[in-house]
Protein backbone atom coordinates (compact mmCIF):
# COMPACT_ATOMS: atom_id res chain seq x y z
CA UNK A 1 0.00 0.00 0.00
CA UNK A 2 1.48 3.70 -0.88
CA UNK A 3 1.05 6.41 1.09
CA UNK A 4 1.88 10.11 0.91
CA UNK A 5 2.78 12.28 4.23
CA UNK A 6 2.58 15.71 3.85
CA UNK A 7 4.89 18.46 6.09
CA UNK A 8 4.42 22.25 6.53
CA UNK A 9 6.92 24.04 7.75
CA UNK A 10 5.97 27.05 10.11
CA UNK A 11 8.43 30.11 11.07
CA UNK A 12 7.53 31.37 15.11
CA UNK A 13 7.69 35.25 15.60
CA UNK A 14 11.10 34.32 17.62
CA UNK A 15 12.21 33.35 13.92
CA UNK A 16 12.56 29.54 15.19
CA UNK A 17 11.23 26.96 12.09
CA UNK A 18 8.68 24.08 13.50
CA UNK A 19 7.90 21.14 10.97
CA UNK A 20 4.34 19.49 11.29
CA UNK A 21 2.60 16.64 9.79
CA UNK A 22 -0.74 17.90 8.08
CA UNK A 23 -3.40 16.04 6.12
CA UNK A 24 -3.54 16.33 2.73
CA UNK A 25 -6.48 19.37 3.06
CA UNK A 26 -4.38 21.14 5.54
CA UNK A 27 -1.03 20.77 3.18
CA UNK A 28 -3.08 21.88 -0.08
CA UNK A 29 -4.77 25.06 1.76
CA UNK A 30 -1.02 26.48 2.74
CA UNK A 31 0.99 28.68 0.69
CA UNK A 32 4.34 30.21 1.33
CA UNK A 33 4.42 33.71 2.72
CA UNK A 34 1.05 32.65 4.42
CA UNK A 35 0.27 34.69 7.89
CA UNK A 36 -1.53 34.01 10.64
CA UNK A 37 -2.08 31.70 13.99
CA UNK A 38 -0.62 28.62 14.34
CA UNK A 39 -1.84 26.05 17.14
CA UNK A 40 -0.15 23.37 18.48
CA UNK A 41 0.67 21.65 21.50
CA UNK A 42 4.09 20.13 21.70
CA UNK A 43 5.39 18.34 18.50
CA UNK A 44 1.29 18.28 17.20
CA UNK A 45 0.02 21.15 14.74
CA UNK A 46 -3.28 21.88 15.88
CA UNK A 47 -4.52 23.71 12.71
CA UNK A 48 -3.07 26.59 11.16
CA UNK A 49 -5.88 30.21 10.78
CA UNK A 50 -4.61 32.25 8.25
CA UNK A 51 -4.80 36.09 8.42
CA UNK A 52 -5.66 38.17 5.70
CA UNK A 53 -2.82 40.32 4.33
CA UNK A 54 -3.16 43.94 4.75
CA UNK A 55 -0.92 47.70 5.09
CA UNK A 56 -0.47 47.09 8.44
CA UNK A 57 1.69 44.08 8.08
CA UNK A 58 5.21 44.65 7.35
CA UNK A 59 7.43 42.68 5.49
CA UNK A 60 8.38 39.86 7.45
CA UNK A 61 11.84 38.90 5.37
Amino acid sequence: MVSTHYYATFEVESGDQMEFHVNGSEYGELAEGDYGMLDFQGSRSQGFTREPVNSDVQDRD
